[in-house]
């Protein structure tokens, strides 16, 4: 994104070597939605998310599962007006409720951040299976015997590989979730030239094994030790033992200059995709009579080994890379509420994709415990209520559907003076702004960092979506909604929404006494 205006979240290793690269392309509306809807049990074929390539669609009730339960969450989320994005449920191998809030679309990738970590966790068991590693005792430093380590010590010769799995390696680390503060370890090895041996060559200062601590860091270093056994990125490993098995074609997971991909964050997947990861689990590593990794491996890295007691996503137990739920089974956890719940006893898988802030972060799991836990009724199918089913839908298309455009203000006489002039502003941007107002949109253009951006604007509670290149991560095509409104007549605020992102983008411009003035700021 832009690196003089944006700082530091989960992912700032990613987003510190992005900038905005490439003009955007010919705007696109979004679909009015995705025709994608629920359908009764007897409708249903004796297909399987192996032979379609995506979950067949069931009613929740042909699934022992209570439609009017369910429908109270999705009001829920309406009523509180949470930032979720993409909400999947899947129960005995069917999807038994699917939402795609707009403006996100099925087809958006989205940021895992620290879900990321469980696939790293995948890829350490598979190279386990594989004999490339002899187990997970095995020292952290046989790993790298062609390095020169910094500050050496018994206690990081003690250092082994389940200890970076369980997040107990003992390094003098800060992450508290103060992402960009100047004491923030995370932050540090982002910055650095080398991110894994900035991990390497921390001070080990406790025991390793006697304590958990949330480290990042250690992810990462299990990803290089996934280059170190396999000769390849870890990015390269898992598309060919995981993703192609999967179906997964499109993602994104983010390499370092070294060519070590972030282990702890980056890799981005559509919502389904990510639901076929936690149903291998759920069927303990076996895919369509496929033994992709072993059901030993499964069962160690979903099983508690650590207490959490002051976790920064969890408190109710780590494994490896995988948090314990509090209200049964396990998961994988990322900043602003991306989860993967995978939930045995039950036979359900769920994803959320979300753009969550503060204490709101952790909504997913209320969701999960008061909601789609409650409204399994049985192992087996029940009776169908179809007026609580088509209240379901009801709910899920009004979440999904582009709402009715709003009245907009007329376009201030301030800023009809500036019409088609173009402005230089103290961030370095060269800005200007086409105000004939036809069909409720105004056109920006925004020259930023040497790349110029063209995009239309809605002034009617739409967003005007347009295909930006590198817009605010380097190689990716991210589709981006535009809209604007005046907060005065001098102040126009225009509202940046990446529909594969798990955040939102202000640009605010004030013309006050021949002046122009821009702020850009991140929410």
């Amino acid at each position: 994104m832009l690196q003089n205006k944006i700082h530091v979240y989960i992912y700032i290793l990613i987003l510190i070597t992005c900038v905005l690269m490439t003009a955007c392309s010919s705007p696109h509306e979004i679909p009015e939605n995705n025709e994608k809807t629920l359908v009764s049990s007897e409708d249903l074929e004796p297909e399987t998310v192996w032979s379609l390539g995506t979950f067949p669609v069931s009613s929740p009730e042909a699934q022992g599962m209570d439609s009017s339960k369910l429908n109270e969450m999705f009001k829920k989320i309406q009523d509180y007006g949470y930032d979720i994005h993409h909400l999947l449920i899947i129960r005995n191998g069917y999807a038994v409720a699917s939402c795609d809030f707009y403006p996100y679309t099925a087809d958006n990738l989205h940021p895992l951040n620290s879900v990321t970590k469980s696939f790293t966790s995948f890829a350490i068991g598979k190279a386990v299976d594989e004999q490339l590693i002899s187990s997970v005792d095995q020292p952290v430093l046989s790993f790298f015997k062609d390095r020169t380590i910094e500050n050496p010590s018994d206690f990081k010769s003690q250092m082994t590989l389940e200890h970076l799995l369980t997040m107990t390696a003992g390094l003098d680390w800060s992450e508290d979730g103060n992402y960009g503060a100047p004491y923030d370890s995370y932050t540090l090895m982002a910055r650095s030239e080398n991110p894994m041996m900035y991990v390497l060559n921390q001070a080990v200062t406790t025991t390793p094994g006697e304590k958990y601590y949330y480290n990042t860091g250690l992810s990462y270093l299990l990803s290089g030790i996934i280059t170190q056994v396999t000769k390849k990125s870890e990015s390269d490993y898992v598309e060919e033992k995981l993703f192609t098995p999967l179906g997964i074609k499109d993602y994104f997971w983010w390499n370092d200059p070294q060519g070590i991909t972030s282990g702890g964050s980056g890799l981005m997947l559509k919502a389904e995709d990510l639901a076929k990861f936690g149903y291998l689990y759920l069927n303990k590593g076996n895919w369509d009579g496929e033994q992709l990794i072993s059901e030993n491996w499964i069962t160690a890295s979903t099983t508690k080994k650590m207490d959490t007691p002051n976790g920064l996503a969890g408190r109710d137990g780590y494994g490896y890379q995988w948090w314990m739920n509090s209200f049964g089974g396990y998961s994988a956890r990322g900043y602003r509420g991306q989860y993967l719940f995978t939930c045995p006893e039950e036979n359900i898988v769920a994803v959320f994709y979300s753009g969550l802030s503060g204490s709101n972060y952790y909504v997913p799991e209320q969701l999960m415990k008061y909601f789609v836990l409650p409204s399994v009724q049985s192992p087996l199918a029940i009776d169908e209520n179809t007026s609580s089913f088509a209240a379901l839908q009801e709910s899920i298309d009004r979440l999904e559907e582009k709402p009715a455009p709003t009245e907009h203000s007329a376009i201030p006489d301030t800023f009809k003076a500036i019409d088609a002039q173009t402005f230089e502003t103290d961030e370095g941007y060269t800005i200007s702004l086409d105000l004939t107002d036809v069909d409720a949109e105004i056109k920006l253009h925004w020259l930023a960092n040497g790349d110029q951006y063209d995009v239309p604007v809605g002034l009617d509670g739409i967003y005007r979506v347009s295909t930006c290149p590198n817009f605010h991560m380097n190689g990716l095509d991210s589709p981006i909604g535009f809209r604007g409104s005046w907060s005065d007549d001098d102040t126009l605020l225009i509202e940046m929404r990446p529909l594969d992102n798990d955040s939102v983008y202000q640009l605010t411009l004030t013309y006050r006494n021949g002046n122009l003035t821009s702020k850009f700021s991140i929410n």
